[in-house]
């Protein structure tokens, strides 16, 4: 809990048993996490207080939303170079299609986010396969 409180206080934000559980959460799962999976791990907390935590941690650059090809919200932990002032997270997110786990996949090779004559604001590439584990 010590790394969500150190985030919170980073990007200003109050310190909430909410947001600390909801961060934590996030943070301590290495893959995207899905609304319903958060949905259901908060299931006492009001539906539109986790909404709202879960914008203001979007907007903040705390995290950052992958909808999958059937409209599912998923959430993954942004890096440090994310902030309130846009999110710069310029990776893959590969789908596996036969666990439908949401990997956040870091590629350095490529020159992302770097087009001539175009002022990139936000990138999403997606990928589809079998993951490692599925393998």
């Amino acid at each position: 809990m010590t790394k969500a409180i150190d985030t919170l206080k980073k990007h200003k934000l109050k310190v909430t048993p909410g947001r600390l559980e909801l961060l934590s959460l996030l943070q301590n799962n290495k893959n995207a996490v899905s609304q319903s999976v958060i949905q259901n791990e908060f299931k006492e907390m009001d539906r539109v207080t986790l909404y709202r935590i879960l914008g203001a941690f979007q907007e903040k650059g705390i995290i950052h939303k992958i909808t999958d090809e059937n409209g599912v919200s998923h959430f993954a932990v942004c890096k440090d170079e994310c902030s309130s002032h846009g999110h710069k997270h310029h990776h893959i997110h590969f789908e596996c299609d036969n666990c439908n786990t949401i990997f956040c996949v870091d590629t350095p090779e490529l020159e992302l986010g770097h087009l001539s004559n175009y002022t990139v604001r936000e990138l999403d590439i997606k990928a589809k396969g079998i993951c490692d584990s599925c393998q």
